[in-house]
């Protein structure tokens, strides 16, 4: 939980320090037993993988490297399309290099063996903040709302990926052993306001995630209830499907809560902070993971029942009076 200013960090601060912060709480974080280092949303504010950031990539892989432990971390991600590849529909168009592009608002996991770089795109992207709602069949309304801090004018990401880490699950200090145990741990990771949405969590669970990590930057919010709201939602997706929730958030709060729902550990707001805990894992698939949508759907036949019933009786009491009104005249 590294505390920065938001908008500091978009202004185009000094790269190399900001790196350096992030290894040195992550360091911090081995020398307490960490097996797995996870930042915040948007951790580094460029394109780490386009190619002009090879120290700063170089840097991270020398931490993985030498430590043998995964980084995951929130980043903004990407993708160019050139010459007779297949370009995406919702692709952009780069006048000045001449190719087309989507980019994500994006998570990378840093594996100690393996040089592959694993990558998800957030896939339920905030409106207008993020993505502007029919942007891409009209363009102009992108340009009508502007943030003015950050990359904005995100794409939306395709896939519930869910992360291999190069680590035995035994070795996250895990209380109890998973079910069906895997050769490697399956983890699943959101950003920010995904956590609210609770069918794309169980998505996730559906494909054997054993944890959920959350990856968030409420420091948006100020000094408001928001960061402790946005908190609580997490441990209903921990409760729906009996998985341990790990929140990397830039200004906090940072947390560990189990499969119960219990907060076993969190940092204060607006604190630079390393969170460090054991945290259990599960593949089982529980009712809700299966069935997301029994709950929506039924409250929602329940309250247009209610509904209902409610303009019968209203009806049937102005039929009543109308009656009796047609009775008196006589």
């Amino acid at each position: 939980q590294p505390n920065l200013d938001p908008y500091e960090k978009w202004s185009g601060g000094n790269l190399n320090e900001l790196i350096g912060e992030y290894l040195t709480l992550s360091r911090n974080a081995v020398t307490k037993n960490a097996k797995v280092v996870i930042w915040p949303e948007t951790a580094l504010p460029v394109y780490l993988l386009n190619g002009q950031y090879y120290d700063v990539l170089d840097s991270i892989r020398n931490f993985v490297g030498t430590t043998k432990i995964p980084v995951l971390t929130g980043m903004p991600n990407f993708i160019s399309y050139f010459n007779n590849e297949k370009v995406p529909s919702d692709a952009k168009f780069s006048e000045a290099g001449k190719f087309y592009y989507t980019n994500y608002n994006a998570i990378l996991l840093f594996n100690p063996d393996s040089m592959r770089i694993q990558t998800y795109g957030k896939m339920k992207l905030v409106p207008f903040g993020e993505h502007t709602p029919f942007a891409d069949q009209l363009p102009f309304l992108g340009d009508l709302i502007k943030w003015g801090v950050g990359i904005g004018g995100w794409n939306i990401g395709k896939d519930t990926t869910n992360f291999k880490l190069g680590i035995r699950n035994y070795e996250l200090g895990n209380a109890q052993p998973t079910i069906n145990h895997q050769p490697s741990t399956i983890i699943n990771a959101v950003v920010c306001y995904e956590s609210i949405f609770p069918e794309l969590i169980a998505a996730f669970a559906q494909r054997g995630s054993e944890m959920i990590a959350v990856v968030t930057n409420d420091s948006w919010y100020g000094n408001t209830s928001g960061p402790y709201q946005h908190k609580e939602i997490s441990v209903l997706r921990a409760v729906e499907n009996r998985r341990s929730v790990v929140r990397a958030a830039n200004g906090g709060i940072s947390c560990i809560i189990n499969p119960l729902g219990i907060t076993v550990a969190e940092t204060k707001m607006y604190t630079k902070d390393v969170l460090v805990g054991n945290v259990s894992l599960n593949n089982e698939k529980t009712f809700y993971t299966l069935h997301p949508f029994i709950v929506p759907v039924t409250s929602s036949l329940i309250s247009l029942w209610i509904f209902g019933i409610f303009i019968l009786f209203k009806l049937k009491g102005k039929f009543k009076d109308g009656k009796s009104n047609v009775v008196s005249l006589f």
